[in-house]
């Protein structure tokens, strides 16, 4: 993916940098992928039954005050795993729940974000995983203390993949409000708009992840719109306090698409900030992602 408004055209002196690291997943469905985006398996990984992600891999770098009304950044990943998608997300941090982030959350920003994208619970068992503004105004917004749910509002802003030995470059922007990636050989959901075309390969020994050499083939990936939503996202006014998550994009594996478990299922590895093993959300200031949006 790339973005019109690259991170590259903005003031040195209005970006921030930092670097992502391994997230403790708490979503009980989420499984790893250990296969690359035209679903060959990755048999270095299936053998070890594990990919080990690590604070230097990818750093992200972003502008604190765009010129547009969305988030705009640029991801600079290494040894990831090998002709792979990953989701790129922008989530809020809810004050209040189970997993609330207290005196460092912003419920402002994370409403605003929800309302331009979408919403997700990631301890309960709320019904599904496509929550509507019912749901959260219910469930958070106005339930009485004590009793709202952890709910994050989030942009998924695309996917990127990477090349055979796990890296990429990448400009990005939260411009467009998308619901989930697909396949080109995928026969369901709505392809309504190219996220890429991508050249499958492994041609350099010892062929990273694969273990044995991969002929090149191309693969084209679709992303479909948020339903519900305006395509085009305009944040309004103001400073925003966030969380940056990237997780494996699984092709709706285990939901009708493929169905094996190295297949994988939406688990969110890398984030710019996350709880400790206690329980506790992150309170270091210089990990939070904050723009601000027309100041």
């Amino acid at each position: 993916m790339s973005s019109s408004n690259a991170i590259s055209s903005t003031n040195p002196t209005s970006q921030a940098t930092c670097k992502l690291i391994p997230y403790r997943d708490p979503w009980q469905m989420a499984k790893p992928r250990f296969w690359d985006i035209d679903d060959q398996p990755l048999q270095e990984f299936i053998d070890t039954g594990q990919f080990i992600y690590h604070d230097q891999q990818v750093t992200l770098t972003y502008a604190t005050h765009p010129d547009t009304p969305y988030f705009v950044g640029h991801l600079h990943a290494r040894s990831l795993k090998p002709n792979f998608a990953y989701q790129i997300k922008l989530l809020g941090k809810p004050v209040s729940g189970e997993r609330g982030w207290g005196e460092f959350g912003d419920d402002i920003s994370n409403e605003r974000l929800g309302k331009a994208g979408r919403w997700w619970e990631d301890v309960a068992a709320p019904p599904g995983p496509n929550l509507d503004d019912a749901y959260y105004e219910v469930n958070y917004q106005n339930a009485a203390p004590g009793q709202k749910r952890t709910i994050y509002g989030y942009l998924y802003m695309g996917a990127f993949v990477t090349d055979e030995q796990g890296n990429a470059d990448v400009d990005f922007s939260s411009r467009y409000s998308y619901h989930i990636c697909w396949q080109d050989k995928q026969t369901k959901g709505q392809r309504e708009v190219v996220a890429g075309d991508y050249t499958v390969q492994s041609t350099t020994a010892p062929y990273y992840g694969y273990g044995h050499p991969v002929e090149p083939r191309q693969v084209k990936l679709w992303y479909e719109y948020q339903a519900g939503r305006s395509r085009e996202v305009k944040l309004p006014p103001g400073t925003y306090n966030c969380r940056f998550l990237i997780t494996e994009e699984t092709f709706h594996n285990l939901m009708g698409g493929m169905d094996d478990l190295n297949g994988g299922f939406y688990q969110s590895v890398l984030t710019s900030e996350d709880f400790d093993a206690a329980g506790h959300p992150d309170n270091n200031p210089d990990n939070d992602v904050v723009f601000t949006i027309g100041g």
